[in-house]
């Protein structure tokens, strides 16, 4: 998905004809001025959505220490930092609330919410509307160590954030840094930044060091169980060091850590993402069912490096699904039962010009799949790992990929091979997709032989690419 459209996507659903604006013009928790007088506001007013903004008074990164939590928003709302980005907070952390509770649709743009604590579902903000109409809209939005807890049978839904409505959510240049949901009882905990109930959008986010804690936990940074139809779609965004790891108590599971991704007929599509040192039990980095049905799942120009499951699928568990892998990158992910992908009562329609680097040490085979893809070309596999070829048939074997290491001078990080390394100009031209994780065009002569050819995997070299630094080391040494 382009930029454009997805802003355009944002201003349909924003509602931008706002009937009213009310302004923030101080740091104060409450009274004349501040954001919690300017919900009460907005809620008060007649014929919403309605808009609070900071004016050019609200000081410049300002602090926000609240003593209780914001007013229920009741009615649809935009809160827009306007270029002052405003930092929320509990007053005390270590005895705090969930921060910003709505029951309508909500867009928040150029804020911080931080250090909230919730008691079931969202730590900083939860979504409490039902039915198709309550969108949220978070747009350059930062979340970081927001908890929710629960001590029964309830879930904990939403580290940061859990929008219970059936409605879109959409994420756009957005972080998510170091959030948990935890269940000290028996009940589950699902998405340790962001918990969702419906179709979802994420474009250009980060999602760091983010948790799960409970005997039933998925999604270490986001968890979306999607009904029939829904369309999940993340792109351009980078998932490291997210955990959905399950106490070691009775039969404990954990899927996904970092993406929990449980649909029927939904269709999902990942593109341009980085996923670097996530952990589960199962999928070490996503997890992908379709849960009653089969969904529908596109994976294109993605990476997964160092990646980690205690049973199967240390960068990827796909059940019930019907996958398409284009122009992917597997290293040194690491799980008992396929090291790298472990796909299950699904048909894989195509696997093509995909690099499947050695798996980590200490890993089982690099491939668990339980049916033959109807197109695999151009993918490549170590010499000394067969385990593809069964399902993935047609596999080049590689003596020494002649790998770099990760190269993370630009947004989006990708494993760099060296020029000489086979997967250069090596994909197969006639599956070549037209540009790379970074968004540059492909083919490129990557080798500089005169040839201009499409490499394998998610980064396409060029030739005049001298900026290699090994990052590998410093990625893995939190692992």
């Amino acid at each position: 998905m382009r930029r454009g459209y997805f802003l355009s996507v944002l201003a349909f659903g924003c509602s931008c004809a706002q009937a009213a604006t009310f302004t923030v013009s101080n740091i104060n928790d409450a009274g004349d001025g501040s954001l919690r007088q300017a919900i009460i506001a907005a809620n008060a007013a007649a014929a919403p959505p309605h808009r609070i903004s900071f004016g050019a008074t609200f000081p410049q990164q300002g602090m926000i220490e609240l003593f209780s939590s914001l007013p229920l928003v009741q009615v649809a709302l935009e809160i827009d930092g306007a270029g002052r980005e405003p930092y929320l907070m509990a007053f005390d952390p270590s005895n705090s609330f969930t921060l910003l509770r709505t029951q309508r649709g909500l867009t928040l743009r150029e804020l911080s919410l931080n250090f909230g604590r919730g008691s079931g579902a969202g730590g900083c903000l939860a979504g409490e509307g039902a039915g198709s109409t309550s969108l949220l809209v978070l747009d350059r939005v930062t979340f970081s160590n927001c908890t929710t807890v629960v001590s029964d049978s309830s879930t904990a839904a939403g580290g940061a954030v859990s929008w219970s409505s059936s409605a879109l959510v959409q994420v756009l240049n957005s972080r998510f840094d170091g959030n948990s949901a935890v269940s000290l009882g028996s009940g589950p905990a699902v998405g340790g930044a962001l918990s969702v109930n419906g179709q979802l959008r994420v474009e250009s986010s980060t999602f760091n060091g983010n948790n799960l804690n409970g005997g039933f936990v998925a999604g270490g940074a986001i968890a979306a169980n999607a009904a029939n139809a829904a369309v999940v779609e993340i792109r351009n965004s980078v998932f490291t060091g997210n955990s959905a790891e399950p106490d070691p108590v009775a039969s404990p599971t954990g899927i996904g850590g970092a993406l929990s991704l449980n649909c029927t007929t939904c269709s999902i599509s990942l593109e341009r993402n980085f996923f670097g040192v996530n952990r589960s039990r199962s999928g070490g980095a996503v997890f992908v069912r379709g849960n009653g049905g089969v969904a529908s799942f596109d994976l294109r120009n993605t990476s997964f490096v160092g990646n980690r499951a205690a049973g199967q699928g240390g960068a990827l568990f796909a059940n019930s699904a019907q996958l398409a892998v284009h122009q992917a990158t597997f290293f040194d992910n690491r799980a008992p039962e396929g090291g790298h992908l472990y796909v299950a009562l699904s048909a894989i329609s195509e696997l093509s010009n995909s690099v499947l680097a050695p798996v980590a040490e200490g890993s089982g085979a690099a491939c668990s799949i339980g049916a033959v893809a109807a197109l695999a070309v151009g993918n490549y596999r170590p010499d000394t790992d067969v385990s593809c070829n069964v399902s993935l048939p047609g596999g080049i074997p590689v003596a020494d990929f002649r790998i770099v290491g990760v190269n993370d001078q630009q947004a989006m990080p990708v494993l760099a091979f060296d020029r000489s390394s086979l997967v250069v100009d090596g994909a197969d031209s006639s599956r070549c997709l037209p540009d790379d994780a970074r968004g540059a065009q492909r083919p490129q002569d990557g080798n500089g032989d005169g040839s201009v050819l499409c490499d394998a995997g998610a980064y396409e070299l060029p030739y005049d690419d001298r900026i290699f630094v090994d990052d590998f080391e410093a990625l893995t040494a939190r692992m």
